[in-house]
């Protein structure tokens, strides 16, 4: 058998392996969420005003790692535009606004990222105002955007990582049922600097049988 048969032969045999894997139903639109106390949406450039409100504080950039400290609203508006937006679009992440509904504040954004269909696994992330900390809120829409993981996304494992300063974010994941999977050295770069992160992750059995 030459060479080019065996590469055909390879090449087939993962087509027909993958063609037995279950997709996961990204949403051509994405669907809006509702809790007691938070509306969720699609992310638009028509937030920057709002958000820029958030990436522009030295703490909650530092924290989450999600960007580079936002200077002037132009950052936000092309954060919005050529990350969160073209992830959406690229079928890679589901990123929603957080609104408080007692005020109508855009309180944050949170959502799905590093979404692998074949894999059925997704990372959940979040960014909320320093205003509205300590509230239960990120809890609250966690929560949320999991069961929509799970049951609509029909996701295997959704995993979050965080700060190992950041004891509020701990609790969240921790309250969500996630558990403590490790330390992450030198993870990510945020701020310029090689941060480590703790990882946490829950299945989909776990969380039906929370459910």
């Amino acid at each position: 058998m030459n060479k080019l048969n065996k590469i055909l032969i390879l090449v087939f045999i993962s087509k027909s392996i993958f063609a037995d894997i279950p997709k996961s139903n990204f949403p051509s639109e994405l669907p809006i969420l509702e809790t007691k106390n938070l509306i969720l949406r699609l992310v638009d450039l028509k937030d920057t005003d709002e958000i820029f409100q958030i990436t522009c504080d030295p703490e909650v950039a530092k924290l989450t790692g999600m960007f580079e400290l936002h200077k002037n609203k132009e950052e936000t508006y092309l954060y919005i535009q050529n990350y969160l937006l073209k992830a959406f679009n690229n079928k890679s992440m589901l990123p929603w606004v957080v609104i408080h509904k007692e005020t109508n504040k855009i309180i944050g954004f949170a959502g799905l990222l590093a979404f692998m269909p074949i894999n059925l696994k997704a990372e959940i992330f979040g960014v909320g105002s320093k205003e509205f900390w300590n509230k239960g809120y990120a809890t609250e829409g966690a929560k949320l955007i999991i069961k929509f993981g799970f049951e609509v996304l029909n996701l295997n494992r959704i995993h979050g990582t965080c700060d190992p300063l950041n004891i509020a974010s701990q609790r969240v994941l921790e309250k969500c049922e996630m558990q403590f999977e490790g330390l992450l050295r030198n993870y990510i770069v945020a701020q310029g600097k090689c941060s480590d992160r703790k990882m946490y992750s829950i299945i989909k059995q776990e969380y039906f049988r929370a459910s």
